[in-house]
């Protein structure tokens, strides 16, 4: 790629994010979950102090241990999210962020009373303080936001080299609703977001030097970095895998770079380290309990499939969500049909098959954000359905 072009696209995007984006963190609805993941701030807090010993994995047998259950800090979910939202507002902000009457009982009030809420109208519910620490958490949601942009931007480039194509994706980008709604909050699906596609990115242009010992140990980093802010970021193992054996088949390499995960993942998890093995299993498979329960099944929902078009093709007016869903089909339909040519392609379909079917196994009825990330899927499919509309073969 032209270096010329890839400082103009990074530039361009973090403007264009600042003039589209950055003037809704105090105008985005507000997100029950906003709460949850401000408070477990309180994580960083007493890893400071030497406390965070205080949240065990001594949880009963087949016991759920969410948000609900807050003697047990939530150690379903790891630990990096909460020490980057804990750091960010104490040290930048000085903002109040544990509530010490929060329960799930005032949970479900919230729920009920401001979920979807205006800020403004949180006033009457929370203190001066704890909304000072969610509107300082969302400028952290909007850097990660940016950070996105400028990766998908990047990843534009690399599969279309083109300026005009970069522009007409990147407006996608911008004004899809959902990719608004879940990453200009203060909750971890921007993070986790942005953390796939760093690691798109790092395969597409490193994916002819897997021999190299330094690039598989780097890559598992990127990999436990996003499951250490939320566990389904270990679903890129598995293209990573493929994608390791297809280039060197060897074993050994596959194995490097699921030790540097696994080292890793632990290590940015402070709550794992008395005990990494047991934790780790419990935090896994207590996730997975809780996930089942609410969604009441443990399979794959059967709503995903409708939900997701729903919420991706059902927000942009009808002539946009039918252009949409129509020019993202044609690009994955010749993807599928051209990717054992084309590697580019063939690691961009492995990830999109990937976490496709991982989210259809965690989704729940109603919680959109999870299929936030497949937004950002399809509009790069766009790209290719627009190529093959124009009769362009670069």
């Amino acid at each position: 790629m032209n270096k010329w072009k890839i400082v103009f696209v990074c530039l361009a995007s973090i403007l264009l994010s600042y003039l589209f984006a950055f003037p809704k963190i105090s105008t985005t609805p507000f997100n029950l979950d906003e709460l949850a993941w401000i408070n477990d701030g309180r994580f960083y807090v007493y890893l400071v102090n030497g406390k965070l010993n205080k949240f065990n994995f001594n949880i009963p047998d087949n016991e759920s241990i969410g948000w609900s259950k807050q003697g047990y800090g939530s150690e379903d979910q790891p630990a990096l999210g909460k020490l980057l939202y804990g750091f960010w507002i104490i040290h930048f902000f000085d903002a109040h962020f544990y509530q010490k009457d929060y329960s799930y009982e005032n949970q479900v009030f919230a729920q009920q009373q401001l979920n979807g809420a205006q800020i403004t109208a949180l006033a009457q519910y929370l203190p001066a303080q704890t909304i000072s620490a969610i509107l300082s958490a969302r400028i952290l949601a909007w850097g990660t936001y940016t950070l996105l942009l400028v990766i998908f931007s990047l990843i534009s480039l690399k599969l279309f080299r083109s300026l005009w194509m970069w522009i007409i994706l990147v407006a996608g980008f911008l004004f899809h609703p959902l990719l608004q709604n879940t990453f200009l909050v203060a909750t971890t699906d921007g993070l986790i977001t942005l953390m796939i596609f760093v690691c798109l990115l790092f395969l597409l242009q490193f994916h002819k030097r897997l021999q190299n010992n330094v690039v598989l140990l780097s890559y598992g980093l990127l990999i436990a970095m996003a499951a250490a802010i939320k566990l389904n970021g270990a679903l890129l193992l598995l293209p990573s895998w493929l994608l390791i054996w297809k280039q060197t088949r060897s074993l050994k390499k596959i194995l490097l770079c699921t030790a540097s995960f696994v080292f890793c993942f632990v290590v940015l998890n402070p709550a794992l380290w008395s005990n990494p093995f047991t934790n780790t299993f419990q935090m896994f498979s207590h996730r997975i309990i809780f996930t089942s329960e609410v969604k009441g099944i443990a399979l794959p929902h059967p709503f995903f499939l409708t939900d997701s078009v729903k919420y991706i093709f059902g927000n942009l007016g009808d002539v946009f969500n039918v252009g949409f869903f129509v020019v993202s089909a044609i690009g994955i339909f010749f993807v599928f049909k051209e990717f054992e040519n084309n590697e580019n392609q063939a690691i961009l379909l492995s990830f999109f098959v990937v976490f496709f079917v991982g989210i259809w196994f965690y989704y729940i009825p109603g919680w959109s954000r999870y299929v936030a990330p497949l937004v950002v899927f399809y509009v790069l499919f766009c790209g290719y359905g627009l190529k093959k509309l124009s009769g362009s073969s670069k």
